[in-house]
């Protein structure tokens, strides 16, 4: 049996949500995957290679991806999402995603995947 998977290959920031840079998380679905905990720091021009492979899960055909700005006072700041869906794209092809609200700018890099049991 095959399954789909989004690999997801670099988080590029072209403008950052604070002044000078963003403590960035994303969210899968409602729930943080990346870092593992804690925050990763952006700034303008800076891209966070990453080779995080996300599996569909049986009978789901979509997949949210959300960025996070981590604030210390107060509640983070969704700076937006994707959504991505296991057939939206042909496999194995980079595409780009821009990802831009409350003035922050990001583009993520992802690839559709396929993977047997085996």
């Amino acid at each position: 049996m095959m399954g789909r998977f989004i690999g997801l290959r670099n988080l590029e920031c072209v403008s950052p949500h604070d002044q000078l840079t963003d403590e960035m998380m994303m969210q899968r679905d409602g729930r943080q995957f990346w870092p593992p905990r804690g925050h990763f720091s952006m700034s303008r021009g800076n891209h966070a290679p990453m080779r995080i492979d996300l599996d569909f899960n049986p009978g789901q055909h979509e997949m949210t991806i959300d960025l996070f700005d981590q604030e210390d006072i107060g509640g983070d700041d969704n700076l937006g999402g994707v959504v991505i869906g296991d057939n939206s794209s042909p496999l194995n092809e980079l595409q780009h995603e821009t990802i831009a609200n409350f003035g922050a700018v990001y583009v993520l890099t992802y690839a559709l995947g396929e993977k047997s049991d085996f």
